[in-house]
Formats: structure tokens, sequence, C-alpha cells
């Protein structure tokens, strides 16, 4: 008998509605339905499940992802060990990458807060200390100030 329920026949010997029809059909538990349901990256899988993707928590390295945290992966994320909705590593201070919408001003992978380095948030350059500049640094036994290495004594 042609009923036409879900999964069936209808009474005109055309299929009714059905996994693999190209429509999503959530009232019959099906969580996608793009027609061909190959389980390709990114698409569906037979039964109408979802197939692969970035946001499942598992790293699809061939389809070029580099992490995934499921649903804490983030559009706006920004931090060591975070996740973006791309399935790629948020940017950090420290990436040796300036990142300007996070407020970086430098970024050179170090962020020791020392001479000649950025400071330890990224917001700014440490000038590095320099025998000649005229002040007496930490490890120099003096500083003229005259620009050359060697500069006359001074303390």
């Amino acid at each position: 008998m042609n009923t036409g329920g879900y999964g069936k026949c209808k009474a005109d010997c055309t299929f009714g509605p059905r996994c693999g029809d190209g429509v999503p059909q959530p009232q019959n538990n099906e969580m996608c339905d793009d027609g061909k349901n190959d389980g390709s990256y990114g698409t569906c899988a037979p039964g109408c499940v979802l197939g692969p993707r970035c946001g499942d928590m598992v790293v699809q390295a061939p389809a070029g992802e580099l992490c995934d945290m499921g649903a804490a992966n983030s559009s706006s994320a920004y931090g060591r060990n975070l996740c973006t909705t791309q399935c790629r590593l948020a940017p950090f201070c420290g990436n040796k990458s300036v990142d300007v919408a996070q407020g970086e001003g430098c970024d050179d992978g170090v962020n020791s807060g020392l001479a000649g380095s950025c400071t330890t948030d990224c917001k700014s350059w440490v000038a590095l200390p320099t025998c000649g500049d005229g002040k007496k640094d930490p490890g120099e036994q003096c500083d003229a100030g005259s620009g050359v290495n060697g500069s006359a004594a001074s303390t």
C-alpha cells in the first residue's frame, strides 16, 4: 500500500520524504540531508547524520584542521591553546605575528619583557640597552654616550 509516509512510497508511486532527498527533516531525526550523504568532510553522512567537520571535536588533519575543540571553537578566540571556528590555532601573544585587532603593538615571539623584546602582553616594544647610549646599564662598567662601544668611563 502506497501511504506516502517518511521513507515510503506515495499514492502516485513517487518516493515520500526520506533520507537522501536533499531536504533536512529534523522531525524525522535527520541532522542534515545534502542529497549525496557521502560523509565527505563538511557534508552529510549516510543516515542523514553530520559527517566529519570542524566542530566535531576530532582533528581532521587531512582536511587541514589544526585543532578542534567542538563547541569551544570561537570566531573571536585569542590566546594560547584556543581554536577558531575554522579549526585553526587562535592568534596569541608570542606567535611572532602582530595581531593589531587584539591590541598588539609588537610580537617577536620572545615576549620576555627584557630589553630588545616585546613586553609580555605584546602591547609595546622595550628598547635594547646598548653600550654608547649614555646610560650605564646592568653589565656595563661605563657608558659615556658616544654611540661607540668601548666609550670613555662614566658612572
